[in-house]
This record gives C-alpha cells, sequence and structure tokens, in this order.
C-alpha cells in the first residue's frame, strides 16, 4: 500500500496528465500482392476528440499537437478531476 506522499504525488500526476488511444488497422491486406497500408486514429480520452492518421509516422505530431496547446489545451480539454468526496 502507497504511503500518503505517494498518493497525493500521484494523484498531481494523473490530474495534469493526459490519456490517449491509438487505433491501427492495415489497408489493402486483400491483395498480397500489394503491400498493406497503415492507417488509423488517436484518440484524447478525456475529451473523446479522435483524429485520424494515414500513416504512422503522424501519431507523434498528433500528440504533440495537443500536448503544445499549454494552457489553451487544459481550458479545451480539461482533464477529468477527481471526486471531492474521496
Amino acid at each position: 500500500m502507497a504511503d500518503e506522499p505517494d498518493q497525493i504525488l500521484m494523484s498531481r500526476f494523473e490530474k495534469e496528465g493526459h490519456s490517449f488511444l491509438i487505433r491501427i488497422w492495415k489497408e489493402n491486406r486483400d491483395n498480397p500482392l500489394q503491400a498493406g497500408l497503415w492507417r488509423g486514429w488517436v484518440q484524447h480520452v478525456q475529451s473523446d476528440h479522435k483524429q485520424y492518421f494515414q500513416s504512422t509516422d503522424d501519431i507523434a505530431n498528433i500528440i504533440n499537437g495537443y500536448l503544445s496547446l499549454g494552457p489553451v489545451f487544459d481550458q479545451v480539454f480539461a482533464p477529468i478531476q477527481e471526486d471531492e468526496q474521496r
């Protein structure tokens, strides 16, 4: 069981953190002579906003785009706050 200072630190980290869900699939897989293309989306969990990509190279750019918004990001995509009764 974590002691109280660790719980406080983790609580602060979680309030300031953001979560992303990434879904990737391969297209053109029906033709074995043609290389498939990796496609997908990145979803910001707290806001449920989803952005599609056509290259896996775009994943880092999408996430960095969210995080580089700084204070604007926190206003538009506010992290879910812990229940005050905990």
